[in-house]
């Protein structure tokens, strides 16, 4: 049977004492946003937050795109820093690739990979 499931993201975050990933292989079982398949993230960020170490996710290409906000988004082996300002910006990156972010205004970001 095919299910249909809607709702609100922000709700589903809070339930989740701030995780801001809402779909992957991560999210408890029996969840409808439990898959190996897919993932993504709410991201509303707030001024001054940031991941100061780089990360690096080995196995998936991301995608990462501007609702409203501002955002900063670091690519250290690159000496490369991209902001994303301007609703509809993004920055997509391969796997393997050291990153790290901050929030340079009130932000909402989605991120999918």
């Amino acid at each position: 049977m095919n299910k249909i499931t809607n709702g609100n993201f922000k709700d589903i975050i809070d339930k989740r004492n701030g995780n801001l990933w809402v779909l992957g292989h991560f999210i408890e079982p029996g969840s409808p946003f439990q898959t190996n398949d897919l993932e993504i993230k709410w991201g509303l960020h707030h001024p001054g937050e940031s991941k100061d170490s780089p990360g690096t996710n080995l196995q998936s290409k991301t995608l990462t795109f501007l609702i409203r906000g501002k955002v900063s988004l670091k690519f250290p082996d690159q000496n490369q820093e991209i902001v994303l300002e301007k609703e509809g910006d993004y920055t997509y990156w391969d796997r393997g690739v050291n990153h790290s972010w901050s929030v340079l205004e009130e932000t909402l970001i989605i991120t999918i990979r």
